[in-house]
């Protein structure tokens, strides 16, 4: 006999959970996971995973703007030690951004045009984490 997958309604409750243990109090799990449209008011099948790869390219860029300016500080004191280590740590976040991207390969073109028509004239260049590595 086979055995029962889990629903969807079953995977959302689950993931929107309590929040009340340390790993979820610690990485704000809650809130992180509440970031995206909820499941009944997705356009299709594809439109979380749009929303997530663009909501971690924006965490990634978080990071890497974070870690330049920890760069400049550390060559401003001369201390360089650091500075390869955190180079290294954006070149590999550069790297895996590059990868996840690839993600959205996946989806259909039908799909994406309905997933454009919610984003309405939204672009790449209008993501805080672009901007601020531009100026950078």
């Amino acid at each position: 006999m086979r055995r029962k997958l889990v629903n969807r309604e079953q995977i959302y409750e689950i993931m929107s959970g309590e929040g009340t243990l340390d790993y979820e109090l610690y990485l704000n799990t809650k809130t992180l996971l509440s970031c995206q449209t909820k499941f009944e008011e997705l356009c299709n099948a594809d439109e979380l995973q749009f929303q997530l790869v663009h909501q971690i390219e924006e965490l990634w860029m978080k990071l890497i703007a974070y870690t330049l300016i920890d760069i400049d500080e550390y060559l401003q004191q001369e201390n360089t030690n650091r500075v390869i280590t955190l180079f290294r740590r954006v070149h590999r976040t550069q790297r895996m951004m590059i990868e996840q991207v690839t993600l959205l390969e996946t989806m259909s073109p039908k799909e994406y045009q309905e997933i454009r028509k919610k984003l309405g004239n939204g672009s790449g260049q209008e993501s805080p984490g672009f901007r601020v590595l531009l100026k950078m």
